[in-house]
């Protein structure tokens, strides 16, 4: 037989993959399966409350008389979608580099080094996160794309390399890396002051309804 059920307060996400949770922005940050990027699986929202969901299902015995109220017993998806929201993260919002930069986060999985070959023209090699997570947590290059669990290379230039922050660094080229790991990190901390302009020194990657 077939039960039809419907489930209030299970949350969706907007154009940009962000929950609203309890009045507060969340995001569920992408996981990829290994630390080689070019075969991983990643698994966004979607995928990662669908294993959330199948680790808690069981296999209900034949003999059972399903209803409206079986299935709620069974299978509480609501409940489930809630705690599973647990994990997702207030979007940081300080500035608009931090909001975008936090939306192109990614999740590597039991790494065990800090950067593989299959991480080039992937990942930002410069948006790092400072101490123990500095292999776990990255950054989509611009040049990148999750596409069908796999994150693929669709801009193969230089720039494409680049996460979002990275690329409005001035002459990045000519600066010293260690510099530039702290500096990226720098850039998603500056709180937007009242009075807002144009920065003086531009890379030409700025949106252009956003100002310094």
């Amino acid at each position: 037989d077939e039960v039809s059920v419907k489930y209030a307060g299970i949350p969706r996400p907007d154009r940009d993959g962000v929950f609203l949770v309890d009045g507060k922005r969340m995001v569920v940050i992408p996981l990829a399966s290994d630390e080689n990027l070019d075969a991983a699986e990643i698994k966004c929202a979607g995928g990662q409350l669908y294993d959330f969901i199948e680790e808690r299902l069981g296999e209900a015995p034949s003999d059972l008389v399903w209803d409206e109220a079986m299935v709620r017993t069974w299978a509480p998806l609501d409940r489930w979608t809630s705690d599973f929201m647990r994990k997702a993260q207030v979007l940081d919002e300080t500035n608009w580099l931090s909001k975008t930069t936090h939306l192109r986060r990614l999740i590597i999985k039991s790494p065990k080094k800090v950067v593989t070959q299959g991480q080039f023209g992937r990942t930002c090699p410069f948006e790092l996160p400072e101490g123990p997570n500095i292999a776990r947590v990255r950054s989509v290059a611009c040049g990148a794309e999750i596409r069908d669990g796999r994150l693929v290379i669709v801009d193969e230039s230089p720039e494409g390399s680049l996460g979002a922050t990275a690329l409005m660094v001035p002459f990045l080229e000519h600066s010293d890396a260690n510099r530039l790991l702290m500096g990226v990190n720098m850039m998603r901390q500056w709180e937007p002051p009242l009075q807002t302009e144009p920065a003086l020194v531009q890379t030409g990657h700025e949106p252009e309804d956003e100002r310094f």
